[in-house]
């Protein structure tokens, strides 16, 4: 499978990872508009909610993901962080792993490419998944494996039905029914390393 960099990504983009030996990141592709690759979504007390990073194109809308870059002007990082504390701060995991994804957020890089890939690296390591990541150095039009890129993105929130994502505890699950395929952050603060066996049971519906 290909699959392209993703912000936090959401629970599928870990499932459909988990039967391959490699996780191929595309770079190489034009960067796309209003995509996982520069935002997640989390479960807030208002409902779902959109975070987005900044990014730059240094070379206009023809640039590559490879040199997208973000935008440090922006104090993006203090709303995303505020956000993350005040939706899952009473969630049951959050306090064991609060001091890793705050110094993820806060992490000093320029390339959205590599930080993406220091959260992907984290959420990898809290589900005790090991899995070897490379980056395309070409870009193809037609992969030799499954192409994930334009099929994973909020346009085309579920390659599953609704019904076929297992429920599981959710912080304001008095006041909204379970929303499937948030961020794995949702997942992680709200079952821990037990989410893997979550993210198998999903991979196996897939």
């Amino acid at each position: 499978m290909l699959f392209p960099t993703a912000y936090m990504p959401p629970a599928l983009y870990f499932a459909l990872l988990l039967p391959c030996d490699i996780v191929v990141i595309e770079a190489q592709e034009t960067f796309p508009k209003q995509t996982w690759r520069n935002r997640t979504a989390i479960l807030s007390a208002q409902g779902v909610l959109n975070l987005s990073i900044p990014v730059i194109k240094p070379h206009g809308n023809k640039t590559i993901t490879a040199d997208i870059r973000i935008d440090a002007t922006q104090k993006w990082q203090n709303n995303h962080w505020r956000a993350i504390e005040s939706a899952y701060n009473k969630s049951p995991y959050f306090l064991y792993y609060k001091d890793a994804i705050k110094s993820l957020i806060y992490r000093d890089e320029k390339s959205l490419l590599a930080y993406n890939n220091a959260f992907l690296r984290f959420f990898l390591t809290c589900f005790k998944i090991e899995k070897e990541i490379v980056f395309t150095e070409e870009y193809r039009f037609v992969p030799e494996s499954e192409d994930l890129r334009l099929r994973l993105t909020p346009k085309k929130p579920f390659l599953l039905s609704l019904e076929q994502f297992p429920v599981y505890y959710q912080v304001f699950s008095d006041r909204f029914p379970f929303v499937p395929n948030l961020s794995v952050l949702d997942l992680l603060v709200n079952e821990g390393p037990d989410g893997a066996g979550y993210l198998r049971t999903v991979a196996e519906r897939y």
